[in-house]
């Protein structure tokens, strides 16, 4: 988080203007708010108005995006009798894109980083825990291939594709139609020769093989799949 700008204006007994680029306030993040300011979520402010008398701090978070990046900007003022302080804060952040191709393969040597994972109902983590739909939304969007949270919603997702025109880095999914199965569903990735890497309950993350694996599955082409 890099800090854009930091001054301490100092007055009197009257009420001072704190003067900001202007910014979209996406929202008022606070216990407390600055004076009787007119600061309301998802409007255009170009100043900040500090009463003399404030104590309390107020952080207004502002957000800029143009696609990959995105600039959430904080901004934090703090007013005693005689100053009124403010520090401006933004953070970017780049979302991979999505290629335009990709040769799956890449996709599953990827994932077999991960191999011994603790499967986590839930879990989000590649090195400490994940479930079967977090490890390959994970996986894919590494890539910059963006998928859902769930299997039953990755199972939607993608280009049907037949068993036979599989290719390693494609998505195989199913959904339980058994109330009786402790899970809605299961994602994995395909390897080649009827493999798949997926996380699966009390084993964690594993190569195993689809045979093996309960349910009817899809296979999906959720990406310009150039392997072989």
């Amino acid at each position: 988080m890099d800090i854009l700008k930091k001054s301490a204006i100092f007055f009197g007994s009257v009420a001072a203007v704190v003067t900001l680029s202007s910014v979209s306030l996406i929202a008022l993040v606070s216990t407390g708010v600055v004076s009787p300011n007119k600061i309301r979520p998802n409007r255009t402010a170009d100043s900040l108005v500090v009463s003399a008398a404030d104590t309390t701090v107020a952080t207004v978070e502002t957000a800029q995006t143009t696609a990959p990046t995105t600039t959430t900007t904080e901004v934090a003022v703090k007013s005693t009798t005689t100053t009124a302080e403010i520090i401006v804060k933004t953070t970017t952040t780049t979302k991979k894109q999505a290629p335009s191709s990709l040769n799956g393969n890449e996709v599953v040597a990827y994932a077999k980083q991960f191999l011994g994972t603790s499967y986590v109902y839930a879990g989000n983590d590649l090195r400490n825990g994940v479930d079967c739909s977090g490890f390959t939304k994970l996986v894919y969007g590494h890539f910059g291939i963006s998928l859902p949270r769930t299997a039953a919603a990755q199972h939607k997702k993608g280009t049907p594709i037949s068993y036979d025109e599989l290719l390693p880095g494609d998505l195989c999914t199913t959904v339980y139609d058994d109330p009786s199965m402790p899970y809605t569903g299961h994602a994995a990735i395909y390897m080649g020769n009827n493999m798949v890497i997926n996380a699966l309950p009390g084993e964690g993350v594993v190569i195993t093989n689809l045979d093996n694996l309960i349910g009817d599955y899809s296979f999906h082409r959720i990406f310009n799949n150039t392997a072989g």
